[in-house]
């Protein structure tokens, strides 16, 4: 999924239990799919100052150096 931020656009890949897998800025790879409200919404938040914490199910894929 894209979400416009001020810095440009990022991407999110979020999995079939809304659980954030991978984000980024710039163009979107592949592995960027699924939709989550709760991602965005977040995402926004803090970009606009409103939020300065985190509230999202993580599941980071990757080797555990990449974790």
């Amino acid at each position: 999924m894209t979400i416009e931020t001020p810095f440009g656009p990022a991407w999110a890949a979020v999995n079939e239990a809304g659980a954030l897998e991978a984000f980024g800025f710039g163009e979107a790879p592949a592995k960027a799919s699924g939709q989550s409200e709760i991602v965005a919404r977040q995402i926004q938040e803090y970009c606009a100052g409103t939020r300065t914490s985190f509230d999202l199910q993580l599941n980071p894929k990757g080797t555990d150096f990449q974790k």
